[in-house]
This record gives C-alpha cells, structure tokens and sequence, in this order.
C-alpha cells in the first residue's frame, strides 16, 4: 500500500521499538473524527499487529475491508451534524461482523452494549445522543477496555 499515514504509522512502530521495550500484545490503534477513521484504516491494513481498537464518531470508509477480529470500542453520537449516525452504524455493523459477535447484545452501561464473541474479541457500542463529541467518560472508558484485551 502506497499511503502515506500508513507508512508513517510503520515507521513510528519501528522507531518506538528501537528506543523503547514496546510488549507486542498491547499496540492498541484510538482516535475521534478523522483519527477513528484513520483507526479503521489501521485495523483493516494493520489489524494483526494491534490487540484493539477505541473508535469514537468516525467510519470505516467504503474502500476498505476488516480482515481480523480485534476487540473494539465504538462510541458513536446519534445526532451528529458532522458523520451520519448510518456510517457510524455501518461500520459498528462491520466490526460485529469480523468478530463474529452473533449472540444479543447485554447492556452494560448508559447507551453501552457489549457483543461477545466466540474468539475474545468483543465488541462494545456506546452510543450517545450528543452530536460530533468526544464524551467526558470517553477516555477512562477506553483506558479501561485497553487493559482487559491483548493478542
């Protein structure tokens, strides 16, 4: 692939492993707006190098295809002015999809469903009714979901 931010994320792994002790089964991919979008992009041409991903208020473009099941944290605000809550939808969709989280959902907070699957990638939505926002619980949120998934 000939895109530029990829190459850039390649070669800040590579520079982050040669100056410091990184744990390969904790590289996580998080963004919100263009940065979740470009998380998308990680996760599906970089998936199998990271343990899980934090997605808030952005979308998987159309061009690009999931291949691996990664957990993930998809917040998303249904009255963004900025992203139409159907993208955001399509690519939770997407996500439970490569997961293969078929079984009903469990609540598991205000607006928060978490979707097991069978091989310990879940996927957990929080949905809010706030427009293009990066929520005030967002970041302990996706602290919290990082430490309980590596590779």
């Amino acid at each position: 692939m000939n895109d530029r931010d990829l190459r850039f994320f390649d070669v800040m792994l590579a520079s982050l492993r040669q100056k410091f002790p990184v744990d390969d089964r904790r590289i996580y991919a998080a963004g919100f707006s263009n940065g979740a979008s470009f998380s998308y992009l990680l996760w599906a041409e970089r998936g199998k190098l990271l343990a899980a991903f934090a997605l808030v208020a952005g979308k998987l473009d159309t061009s690009e295809r999931l291949r691996t099941a990664r957990a993930a944290l998809i917040i998303g605000g249904q009255n963004d002015p900025s992203l139409p809550f159907s993208d955001q939808q399509r690519s939770m969709d997407l996500a439970r999809q490569i997961n293969n989280t078929t079984a009903p959902g469990q609540p598991c907070g205000a607006g928060c469903t978490f979707y097991p699957s069978p091989s310990g990638t879940p996927v957990v939505t929080c949905i809010h009714n706030d427009g293009h926002s990066f929520p005030p619980w967002a970041a302990s949120a996706i602290v919290e979901f990082f430490k309980l998934h590596k590779l």
